[in-house]
């Protein structure tokens, strides 16, 4: 993106960074489930899914926002994500183990009971099972499947949606670039805390996930309506609750 100077080409390299992120959260979803157990999942998935870049991206932006450099600021922040991820991903490629039996992590003796441990998660546990097209076809015939496709499409909706406009709307309350930038952090802070502690509570109280995201929508409903009714209060944080479903589900 910070070699991009028109419009066309900054369409392009976003559209192909779509792509090429798109196999991330499944990814990590089975990635979790092939280590851990159910009940280990909840608090696993918020943490990895948990707003962290947020908290700590708008303090970066601050700092290079206000630096004195010839390079644009924004230019700079994608130099550094993207270096990151290139390196987070050469890491991961290294060290990620493939299958049970290879991961350098476990004894000999443990590869047998990590494979044990998550039986109960009726997902298998082979890292390199086969698939062939009926298992596709299997699933779609399954109305909870297209329902979980409902519901990624909505979260990404809404979750791209804030995160992307956090800072205009930020900006519109009068506030400066710098400050802008500094105030989205704690919008993260409290979706991180939020999240873990939603994960937590689904842990010790039964068939409390529905409620939970019920009460994870609330905020920002009132939020909503705060805005319609022209009144300037919390600063726009009643939208930080949002991305607590994801984990719970």
């Amino acid at each position: 993106m910070a070699a991009c100077s028109t419009f066309a080409a900054a369409v392009a390299v976003r559209f192909a960074m779509g792509m090429l992120e798109a196999g991330l959260l499944p990814t990590c979803i089975i990635l979790t489930a092939t280590w851990y157990t159910r009940e280990e999942q909840f608090l696993r998935t918020a943490l990895w899914f948990g707003p962290f870049s947020g908290i700590f991206g708008g303090v970066l932006a601050y700092f290079v926002d206000s630096a004195q450099s010839t390079l644009p600021a924004w230019k700079f922040l994608f130099i550094v994500y993207g270096a990151s991820t290139i390196e987070l991903g050469l890491l991961c490629l290294v060290a990620m183990p493939d299958r049970y039996e290879n991961a350098w992590f476990l004894h000999t003796s443990e590869v047998q009971p990590a494979k044990i441990r998550t039986q109960e998660n009726n997902t298998g546990v082979s890292m390199r099972q086969p698939w062939n097209f009926s298992h596709i076809v299997e699933a779609a015939k399954d109305p909870k499947y297209w329902l979980v496709v409902i519901f990624a499409i909505a979260q990404a909706v809404t979750n791209a949606g804030i995160t992307n406009s956090s800072p205009l709307i930020i900006s519109s309350f009068g506030y400066s670039r710098g400050y802008t930038l500094l105030l989205a952090a704690p919008q993260g802070g409290i979706a991180l805390v939020v999240q873990v502690a939603a994960s937590v509570a689904t842990l010790h109280i039964s068939n409390s996930r529905c409620l939970l995201w019920i009460l994870s929508c609330a905020p920002a409903f009132a939020g909503v309506a705060i805005k319609l009714a022209g009144v300037l209060f919390g600063r726009g944080y009643f939208s930080a609750t949002h991305p607590t479903r994801p984990p719970i589900f």
